[in-house]
């Protein structure tokens, strides 16, 4: 119970910082686990390999690469779904969970991997991350689309929670 106040009174103290600081940690986190996991399987799996993308692998080969997959696509809901989920029991104003909720789906839906070999003479790759652009069709960037539907995949449980208080009341 004191840990409930001690956090409510910090997110009421500074709402720009547990809803928007602490979903990028979140993602950050995330995303370094998965880009380890690909780093880390490329080398043990793919040795030699230019990229490990593309490659065809089976067994437990797959099955590590798609757990690095799953993290890397799932890890921008669940932030949201935090984010949300404490806004709503929080009952704070909009401002900063949406803000919240906005910026991670611009990260989640501009995020790409790139992963390249540094120089044929050494078998270490490097991962890493950037935030792009592409292009759609008909002019839209991807990233835009992505992220338009990150946000509303994430702020379903803020508004549904909301919208069960507001019924709960009446």
């Amino acid at each position: 119970m004191i840990e409930q106040r001690q956090f409510q009174s910090w997110s009421a103290r500074a709402p720009w910082a547990a809803f928007t600081l602490v979903p990028l940690l979140l993602l950050a986190v995330a995303w370094s686990a998965a880009l380890f996991i690909l780093w880390s399987g490329w080398q043990v799996f793919l040795p030699g390999a230019e990229t490990p993308f593309g490659m065809r692998v089976h067994g437990i080969a797959n099955l590590y690469f798609q757990l690095g997959k799953a993290i890397y696509l799932i890890a921008p809901i669940l932030t949201g779904w935090a984010v949300g989920v404490v806004a709503a029991r929080q009952r704070l104003k909009t401002l900063w969970p949406a803000a919240g909720l906005a910026l991670v789906a611009w990260l989640g839906g501009t995020g790409q991997v790139h992963a390249y070999s540094t120089a044929p003479s050494k078998p270490a790759g490097h991962v890493s991350m950037s935030y792009v652009m592409g292009s759609f069709g008909h002019g839209i960037p991807d990233g835009i689309v992505h992220a338009l539907v990150l946000l509303a995949c994430t702020t379903a449980p803020y508004l549904l929670w909301r919208l069960h208080e507001q019924r709960s009341v009446a």
